[in-house]
């Protein structure tokens, strides 16, 4: 259960399919949320909600909702889907997903990441799993500087130095332990020549979308 689903389920305990939709106005901004939540393998019933929420709400719900908004884009929870159609390969045992669909207010785009530490020294010498490792440990403190965790992360794109498949395992390493949740970002993997720095084996760039 990801973490919108667990809060509905706290909020809205009702067994079987539930299905939740708001639209909300403030400060002259409009999004809708929708999220659909079915527990167990009990027979389906469609339950709606369609709330408005104003900067003076009326609405007997409206403190129930602003607190599962206020705690979903707290903790990076807005779904998103992972796209593993099966006449491609399985790519998520690598890592990745083939695609991610999702939706939010913010979109976080990050710099690519390498190795450095905030002194600019360099992490893991000139073995490349341990500079992978920086590489994303240096993504997630990007990404949670902006208000979102790894679980925001919807895409990578990855640039390996003198790239060749002996490679994979150290990178992939990396990539599985930052990605450990079952949703998986896309990604990209792309051998160059060099990078900024002669020291640099790798960089990470990363969009992520938050609430």
């Amino acid at each position: 259960m990801d973490p919108a689903q667990s809060l509905l389920a706290e909020f809205f305990p009702d067994d079987g399919h539930l299905y939740f939709g708001l639209v909300a106005t403030q400060e002259k901004r409009a999004f809708q949320f929708d999220l659909d939540y079915r527990q167990g393998s009990m027979e389906e019933a469609v339950f709606s909600h369609w709330l408005d929420i104003t900067e003076s709400p009326t609405s007997a719900h409206s403190g129930v909702v602003e607190a599962v908004l206020f705690r979903l884009e707290r903790e990076g929870g807005m779904p998103k889907d992972y796209i593993n159609p099966p006449s491609l390969f399985p790519s998520t045992q690598h890592g990745f997903s083939q695609a991610v669909v999702a939706s939010g207010r913010r979109t976080l785009y990050v710099s690519g990441q390498t190795a450095w530490d905030a002194d600019k020294r360099l992490v893991g010498g000139m073995d490349l799993a341990a500079q992978a490792r920086q590489a994303f440990q240096n993504v997630q403190t990007a990404v949670e500087a902006g208000g979102g965790s790894l679980a925001d992360v919807v895409s990578l794109r990855i640039y390996i130095v003198n790239y060749t498949p002996d490679k994979s395992a150290a990178v992939g390493g990396a990539l599985r332990e930052a990605f450990a949740g079952p949703g998986k970002p896309a990604a990209t993997w792309i051998g160059v020549t060099s990078l900024a720095d002669p020291g640099f084996l790798i960089e990470v760039e990363a969009t992520a979308v938050l609430d």
